[in-house]
This record gives structure tokens, C-alpha cells and sequence, in this order.
């Protein structure tokens, strides 16, 4: 039972850090960027986003899965080989 919940706690972790990338993306994609007085306009973020946006956020996809799946598997298997 315990493993059931842990297995749905890891799919909605990962959905939702999904998601809110994709939001934060179309965000900065209308309104451009403004963090700490760095000012990239919408159009700028559109410049970049259309060439490389689906691979950066392919890519970010690829970390999230990794770094939650991987953290967890990789202590899965670290706490097997210790038995």
C-alpha cells in the first residue's frame, strides 16, 4: 500500500513540475521576461523560444523525470544492494 501511494505522490510531483514549466514558458512567451531588472521583451523571448523553446523544454521534461525518477530508483537500488 505504502509503494502505491509513493508511486502516485512521484506522478503527480512530476506532472505538476511539468506543467508549471509550461506555464512559466507561455508566460515569458506573452509577457517576456522581468526578473531581478532583466527586462527581454516578449518579442526577444519569441525570437528564441520559436528556434530552441521545444528543445529546451524537452529538455527540461528529461531533467524533472530524471531527478525525481532517478533520485528515488537510484535509492531504491542503493537500499537493495545494502541488504
Amino acid at each position: 500500500m505504502k509503494s502505491k501511494i509513493s508511486l502516485v505522490i512521484k506522478i503527480i510531483i512530476t506532472i505538476s513540475i511539468i506543467l508549471s514549466g509550461l506555464v512559466v514558458l507561455t508566460n515569458w512567451r506573452l509577457k517576456g521576461i522581468h526578473i531581478f531588472g532583466l527586462d527581454i521583451s516578449a518579442e526577444q523571448v519569441n525570437m528564441f523560444v520559436d528556434s530552441s523553446g521545444s528543445y529546451l523544454y524537452l529538455a527540461f521534461v528529461a531533467i524533472v523525470i530524471l531527478i525525481i525518477w532517478g533520485v528515488w530508483i537510484g535509492r531504491r537500488a542503493i537500499a537493495k544492494k545494502k541488504e
